[in-house]
């Protein structure tokens, strides 16, 4: 193997890297409202729900 051969290896691996990581953080921002959001309301239909028996 090449010196540029290791070299077009090791970018590879190091720009996947990079993608896989912001593509966790993007998609922890993007989930994080709806995950909020998701407790709220099952927090409120238990309220609702204990409010009632």
């Amino acid at each position: 193997m090449s010196f540029d051969n290791l070299c077009i290896v090791f970018l590879t691996v190091i720009s996947g890297l990079v993608i896989f990581i912001l593509f966790q953080y993007f998609l922890e921002l993007i989930l994080k409202p709806y995950i909020e959001v998701n407790k709220l309301y099952t927090l409120i239909s238990e309220e609702i729900l204990s409010n009632r028996a």
